[in-house]
């Protein structure tokens, strides 16, 4: 194992750590398993609640976080799935914050980043775009936009998207 990805498993495991002491209600991060059975530290499955009294409300958003070698000084990579419609997710899924990037900072937590991706869902920044569509509704439509949003939110608080992808949980 390089010194590069034992400091980024030392890393990942510290934040586990806390994770599991303490973490927002609603909200599930857990590892995945390889192959093998063994934890895979380098990738997470996640869901993120919709907050109480926004749009998002009663949705359970799945996604998963992805850490290189590099981490911590490289922040995780994030992405939804299924991906959402919303001004910053691509459409790959994958969220545009400046957490995750410019305002990277290793001393952030787990909590910490999820929280503000959970932020970013209700508190678009049209100014970073990455899906035309939604950044359109959401700047030209508002109206539409609350429509789409809240039909995803009710989708996704039928399917429970989390329990769809709990399979590999460690």
């Amino acid at each position: 194992m390089s010194s590069a990805n034992s400091t980024a498993c030392a890393a990942i495991a510290q934040w586990r750590r806390a994770w599991r002491r303490d973490h927002p209600f609603g909200f599930v991060a857990l590892p995945t398993a390889n192959a093998d059975d063994s934890i895979n530290l380098f990738a997470w499955k996640i869901s993120i609640p919709g907050r109480l009294g926004t749009d998002w409300a009663g949705g359970s958003y799945a996604g998963r976080l992805e850490f290189a070698n590099e981490f911590p000084v490289q922040p995780p990579v994030f992405t939804f799935t299924p991906p959402l419609f919303h001004p910053n997710v691509y459409p790959n899924g994958q969220v545009c914050i400046t957490t995750l990037a410019a305002d990277w900072c290793a001393d952030l937590t787990l909590a910490d980043v999820l929280l503000s991706i959970q932020a970013l869902l209700e508190n678009p920044n049209p100014s970073s775009p990455a899906q035309l569509e939604a950044v359109l509704l959401f700047t030209e439509d508002r109206e539409t936009y609350v429509k789409r949003v809240k039909a995803m939110a009710l989708q996704f608080a039928n399917e429970n998207a989390f329990a769809e992808a709990n399979e590999g949980f460690v």
